[in-house]
């Protein structure tokens, strides 16, 4: 059988900005890169395609650089996709179903919205899909397959695949990629249910970690001196004084730093981190050279920016220190619009970067993704204020605010 795996268009956030550049282009892919910049999917298809069984052939496509191919000659074409990219994957997944072709949708917007998602592919594929894919391809050959595969346990650590991520650098379409970057995946899950993440919905809420030894050989295959390190909330863990998570991020860096490759590591986390001297020089000594840091999500960041507490903005401060000390530039992400943010809460932020010494910033709004405690809520309160998926990217308001009109917030 062939499949045909898409990864469909979304509008970045920059791209919502017409004209404006991106400040640290240069850092990552260039002076090229302004708002369109290109650069190629995360983990979940190369994922799949690593555990494609052998006797099927697999083609890739991005529609991000690249035109789709109606005219495939594919079996299946399957549409991995988050919620910024649902209105362009609806659009793909009906015509090619037009077109006669078995289309299945899958990935963190097909897994909170799978009614929606059944409205436009043939089978929907629910959670993680690494216990399910090679039955759904054998149910397929056989003529049985369900419109619904829905994984009800979460993917062991042991079964976690290294991706095929030739498959994707694999294709001449590739090179009009603005930023070359490789993926890491250290562990999957969350137990916290923070208001507006949807990791536990999606990831499930048991927190596990890749074997050492196979991110060790993943990162000595690694093409590019760049790599995306994808978790979000395995800094989290440490912070929560599990011991065992921080003696994975000790052994794990301090792995890769002896490795001795010339490769620098971004990672992305929420601020309750509590990265210490200790373990801050081992990612540095590792190569980290960027920390996406999100404020917002949770109580202590929102606190900072908001005024709300003077020891967790002092607390945000040091630790924006400890890591800048190490090397690592803290990047961040302020999300505006919560429900105790009044239209002060830009100048405390702008005021807290000088504090803080940030150098990096970016300003974004408050999205509430469907499958949250936030989407139900503001579902509730007939907040809502549309479901135009292709403006949940960060850039537009999408819900009514409480203490600051639309206009404010925007």
């Amino acid at each position: 059988m062939k499949i045909l795996f898409i990864y469909p268009r979304f509008e970045k956030y920059l791209e919502s900005f017409p004209g404006v550049e991106f400040a640290g282009a240069s850092r990552f892919a260039g002076p090229k890169a302004v708002a369109g910049y290109s650069y190629p999917p995360a983990l979940g298809i190369p994922s799949l395609v690593a555990i494609t069984p052998e006797g099927h052939q697999i083609e890739i496509a991005d529609e991000n650089i690249e035109e789709i191919d109606f005219a495939t000659d594919a079996d299946l074409v399957a549409i991995s996709f988050f919620t910024p990219q649902a209105a362009w994957a609806y659009d793909l997944c009906d015509r090619f179903r037009a077109l006669g072709k078995l289309v299945i949708a899958g990935g963190v917007h097909p897994t909170v919205l799978p009614d929606e998602a059944g409205q436009h592919a043939d089978i929907v594929c629910v959670g993680e899909a690494e216990l399910l894919w090679a039955t759904i391809l054998a149910d397929i050959e056989r003529g049985e397959h369900r419109p619904r595969y829905v994984q009800t346990e979460a993917t062991p650590a042991t079964a976690f695949p290294s991706p095929a991520r030739g498959a994707i650098y694999g294709r001449p379409a590739t090179e009009r990629y603005d930023i070359h970057l490789d993926y890491l995946e250290l562990s999957r899950g969350c137990d916290l249910r923070c208001g507006a993440c949807v990791v536990p919905q999606v990831s499930g809420s048991c927190v596990r970690t890749k074997v050492i030894d196979q991110i060790v050989e993943e990162v000595a295959s690694l093409r590019f001196p760049m790599c995306f390190i994808t978790d979000d909330v395995l800094f989290m863990h440490h912070a929560r004084g599990n011991p065992a998570a921080r003696s994975f991020l000790i052994e794990v860096f301090g792995e890769i730093a002896r490795l001795g490759l010339d490769k620098g590591f971004f990672t992305s986390t929420v601020p309750i981190y509590q990265v210490d001297e200790e373990l801050a020089p081992v990612l540095g000594r590792a190569g980290a050279t960027v920390s996406y840091t999100t404020f917002g999500f949770d109580p202590v960041s929102n606190a900072a920016m908001t005024r709300g507490s003077p020891r967790f903005r002092q607390r945000m401060i040091e630790q924006t220190k400890i890591l800048q000390d190490a090397g690592v530039l803290v990047y961040a992400a302020f999300h505006l619009g919560f429900d105790d943010h009044t239209p002060a809460v830009v100048d405390n932020v702008l005021t807290f970067c000088e504090e803080a010494d940030i150098r990096m910033a970016q300003f974004c709004l408050r999205m509430p993704w469907p499958g949250t405690v936030m989407w139900k809520e503001l579902a509730s309160e007939g907040r809502i204020l549309h479901t135009d998926w292709r403006r949940y990217n960060g850039a537009h308001v999408t819900f009514a605010p409480k203490k600051m009109t639309e206009r404010e917030l925007s």
